[in-house]
């Protein structure tokens, strides 16, 4: 409910961000104003005795007052706009055709490329006003309608399709601005997106990102009944290394060792992240602790094969190498996913205290 004007300019705003629901406003704005200048329409024509046209716009009135429960009670939008685009077209035709009062109101028709383009975008947006033009053409100058349309001026006649058109210029340049925005606006908040899970430097999810895979599969494993399993991998004596060799160094391990992890054992279903520092974790669904403890030797053996040097190591390999603390669980409602983390951080320092480059349980 909104309580406030500030909870009513914030849904406003929902709308106007969200393009499929501005266009769903926007169409029952329409199909309600057209539904109430339709029956006016059929009133006016009933009291001047022009009975075809009675039928036309109530019958206009009926098929508006179908699309808006079509647009409000059901999921049948597209029906319901392109039954509003056909009723659009059929009641200008009738406007200019009947003139409205004293001709004037046929100026309402040069709204029709904004409103168009505003409701159905840049293609069928412009198929309607195109549609609307051929008619106004047909009207104004086939000497079929001489006789049946109002008495319009010779020069409005001749400059009223000359508006039209240049109203159908502006908004198709509105439109296609509109447009190009939002599709500038969508690929910058998909890159934000992206940027926003993705370490900048190991390219890996980062934490914030693994903390939310973490909680969906630790979800669909209690739903499944299936194990989770969890790498906590630590880069031995990295301090070290940074000091030694410098930072830039050490950046280059960081994403040696990131790769090595993803091209190791991370596939489908398998998530990687850089946890912080010179620690990373990877998520294996539906893996029990054997499956788990195999494929954390893979990496620990394909960071070792790498032999990235590290004179500051010590230990007598004078190589790179990492320590890795497996846990597995299997989720349930009276399980946290912190038990996870818990226990493969355990199992992480127990490996370091053990000597390091191993595997801990």
């Amino acid at each position: 409910m909104l309580k406030s004007r500030k909870d009513f300019h914030d849904y406003f705003d929902r709308i106007l961000a969200d393009e499929k629901m501005r266009t769903h406003v926007l169409s029952l704005f329409v199909s309600v104003i057209l539904f109430i200048l339709g029956l006016f329409m059929c009133i006016l024509n009933l009291f001047t005795g022009t009975l075809y046209l009675v039928f036309l716009t109530g019958g206009l009135a009926a098929v508006l007052a179908v699309i808006i429960f079509l647009l409000t009670h059901t999921e049948r939008e597209k029906t319901g706009l392109f039954l509003l685009s056909l009723s659009v077209l059929v009641l200008l035709s009738l406007l200019l055709i009947n003139g409205g009062l004293e001709g004037f109101s046929s100026i309402w028709i040069l709204i029709l490329p904004f409103t168009a383009f505003s409701l159905f975008g840049l293609k069928s947006g412009g198929g309607l006003s195109l549609a609307m033009l051929v008619v106004i053409l047909i009207v104004l100058w086939s000497p079929l309608f001489s006789g049946l349309r109002y008495d319009y001026s010779r020069a409005f006649v001749s400059r009223f399709p000359i508006v039209y058109i240049a109203c159908m210029f502006i908004g198709t340049s509105l439109e296609y601005e509109r447009e190009t925005s939002q599709r500038l606006i969508r690929k910058s908040q998909s890159q934000l997106k992206q940027l926003s899970r993705i370490d900048e430097l190991t390219k890996l999810e980062n934490r914030r990102a693994f903390d939310k895979r973490l909680n969906e599969l630790w979800a669909e494993a209690v739903q499944q009944g299936q194990p989770l399993s969890l790498l906590m991998i630590d880069i031995d004596f990295f301090k070290a290394y940074n000091d030694y060799y410098g930072h830039l160094e050490g950046d280059l391990v960081l994403i040696n060792v990131a790769r090595i992890i993803s091209e190791t054992i991370v596939h489908d279903r398998e998530i990687a992240a850089r946890w912080g520092g010179e620690e990373f974790s990877v998520l294996l669904p539906h893996d029990a602790l054997e499956k788990a403890i195999e494929k954390a030797q893979k990496v620990r053996l394909a960071i070792l094969a790498k032999a990235i040097p590290h004179e500051k190591s010590g230990s007598p390999l004078k190589k790179i190498t990492v320590s890795i603390g497996v846990s597995t669980l299997i989720p349930s409602v009276t399980k946290s996913s912190r038990e996870l983390l818990a226990q493969a951080d355990k199992a992480l320092y127990r490996a370091k205290n053990e000597g390091r480059n191993r595997v801990a349980f």
